[in-house]
């Protein structure tokens, strides 16, 4: 899977501080973040802790940001 792969941030906390790094705290991670709440039910900003180490939450996050255009491993965002 795309997570053996290419490995990344090892939870929804780890991804969302990746983020927040590439992106900065405004408008496109708010946007980014919207999404993810309308489509999974994760918000970044307030993770539970059951969602933050289940690893098939994190590949679903992963395949939607992938599609979205958002690389978390090198490359760009």
């Amino acid at each position: 899977m795309e997570s053996a792969a290419h490995p990344g941030p090892l939870s929804l906390m780890q991804l969302a501080a990746t983020l927040r790094q590439r992106l900065g705290h405004g408008s496109l991670f708010q946007l980014l973040n919207t999404r993810l709440v309308i489509q999974h039910g994760v918000n970044l900003k307030d993770i539970s802790p059951d969602q933050d180490r289940d690893p098939a939450l994190l590949a679903r996050v992963r395949s939607t940001l992938s599609r979205m255009g958002i690389a978390l491993e090198g490359g760009r965002s």
